[in-house]
């Protein structure tokens, strides 16, 4: 059998499918990833791991849907001043934080907001 299974007929199933499963199930935290996947199913996967499979989804997702890549970087438009514009962007920029929230997780977002505080 290849790296890459599917749940199979003996109740194998990939990383990847496991953290798929985790996070259809709206397991987004990679330390509870990776007790969910070692509960469900029995197998390994390091906190890391975790985080990474779920960014290399999520960036596997917004390519399918047409999201530029480097969205995150540029959550809002900004105007001739250098600030961001108001209110018209705002939608915008909620949209880009949701996305950036669902691939890196509410804690990572928090820490890199925290930096802009100093």
């Amino acid at each position: 059998m290849g790296r890459k299974r599917a749940a199979a007929a003996d109740g194998t199933i990939s990383k990847t499918e496991a953290v798929k499963a985790a996070l259809a199930d709206g397991v987004e935290k990679p330390q509870d990833g990776a007790a969910f996947i070692k509960e469900r199913f029995g197998l390994d996967v390091t906190p890391q791991m975790f985080s990474q499979t779920k960014s290399l989804l999520r960036k596997k997702e917004r390519e399918a849907s047409g999201t530029a890549s480097g969205e995150s970087a540029r959550l809002a438009p900004a105007s001739s001043n250098g600030h961001h514009a108001p209110a018209a962007g705002v939608a915008q920029s909620v949209e880009a934080i949701k996305r950036l929230v669902g691939s890196m997780g509410v804690d990572e977002v928090i820490q890199i907001a925290e930096l802009f505080r100093r």
